[in-house]
């Protein structure tokens, strides 16, 4: 129940808008921290169901690609491509406080950001290197969130859910289409795996790997593409990084028919170092 307190003598209609006000800045922090959830799941490709703004608290339900359970058989397929996913569940978790304003996660974003780690911890990394993906994470949300274009959008977004209170996933896609949803950038998070665990044999010394010349630093947004963004032939540095981690490590960067012209630029690759090393031989 909302109790008014003031000036008797003021009009019922003066009253009304002082009660509405009141209202008003008391659950605007909590639309700015729904709206936050929202913008960031729905540009992750995140289906957003329902969205409540009131008391006793606010809900954004949210459906992730995967959940705490699955996370370990599902990084077993695919690190590079569920690392990403992973960064964006715990993206779309810590933006709510962000945009709310405050400096840390309380409630029911701190209890699934918890359920998160002890998965993360359980089955793919450890303590330091949690530390290191969610500290990622945070940097580059910092980053998202300071661009003028998505403030604005996440306000418009908080303005229709305070005046909704509550909404569903058809009037929501209304309201993220008026919010110009479709104009602000994504959060551009690069997948982190965990460090590599290495266990020494006593007694056994092994020569380090030669490095070959801009190995380090691969960019897998450029990966076997040329300026235009047309798949290209491998450079040495990306024959090295395949070699490693496999083609399943870049194959979510591209379509399935640009899959096809990279397994066909790969085969141009391996005929031509063959076509070198016998013509060298005769």
């Amino acid at each position: 129940m909302f109790l008014y307190s003031g000036n008797p003598n003021i009009s019922s209609t003066e009253r009304a808008i002082s009660m509405s006000t009141t209202l008003r800045d008391d659950l605007w922090a909590l639309a700015m921290h729904e709206a936050g959830h929202v913008a960031h799941a729905f540009l992750c490709g995140f289906p957003v169901d329902q969205v409540f703004v009131g008391r006793p608290k606010g809900f954004a339900s949210i459906t992730y690609s995967l959940a705490p359970e699955t996370l370990s058989a599902k990084w077993s397929e695919s690190p590079i491509l569920w690392a990403g996913q992973l960064m964006r569940v715990i993206g779309t978790i810590r933006s709510g406080s962000l945009f709310e304003g405050l400096l840390d996660v309380s409630g029911d974003d701190c209890v699934s950001l918890g359920l998160w780690r002890e998965a993360y911890v359980a089955g793919v990394g450890s303590h330091d290197d949690w530390t290191r993906l969610y500290a990622d994470v945070y940097t580059t949300l910092l980053a998202w969130r300071q661009r003028a274009a998505v403030q604005q959008c996440v306000k418009a977004i908080a303005e229709g859910l305070l005046h909704q209170g509550e909404i569903g996933c058809y009037a929501l896609q209304t309201l993220l289409a008026m919010a110009n949803i479709q104009g602000i950038p994504e959060p551009n998070y690069t997948p982190l795996l965990p460090a590599p665990q290495r266990s020494p044999v006593p007694g056994v010394s092994t020569p380090a790997p030669r490095r070959v010349a801009g190995q380090v630093g691969v960019d897998l947004t450029k990966f076997a593409r040329d300026v235009h963004g047309r798949v290209r032939q491998l450079t040495d540095s990306e024959w090295m990084f395949l070699k490693e981690h496999g083609v399943e490590a870049v194959a979510h960067n591209f379509t399935d028919s640009e899959l096809d012209h990279l397994e066909a630029a790969m085969q141009a690759g391996v005929a031509r170092q063959q076509g070198q090393r016998l013509a060298r031989r005769q």
